[in-house]
């Protein structure tokens, strides 16, 4: 059992990291993290489509604004936050 784990989903093709989720909810110690981290697209429509594009050329994971959160919520994460960082920096 693990205390954290850390999916970096700008670098996972999205099929994969929708299985990853429920996989990791399966191996964390109660109380365990999960750090699904991904680009912050910041706050403009160039911003979002850069961020977008970087992370299809690394061939990962583009979520939709609240599709993250969403996603580990319906495998049973609880206390869910979006931590923000600088606008075209990972964020988790």
């Amino acid at each position: 059992m693990f205390d954290l784990a850390f999916v970096p989903s700008a670098f996972i093709p999205e099929a994969h990291v929708r299985a990853i989720v429920p996989r990791c909810r399966a191996v964390l110690k109660a109380g365990g993290w999960l750090l699904l981290a991904m680009v912050n697209p910041g706050p403009d429509a160039l911003g979002e489509a850069l961020a977008g594009f970087r992370t299809t050329m690394w061939g990962g994971t583009v979520f939709e604004k609240g599709a993250a959160q969403a996603l580990v919520e319906q495998w049973g994460y609880i206390d869910t936050r979006l931590l923000l960082g600088p606008a075209g920096a990972p964020v988790a």
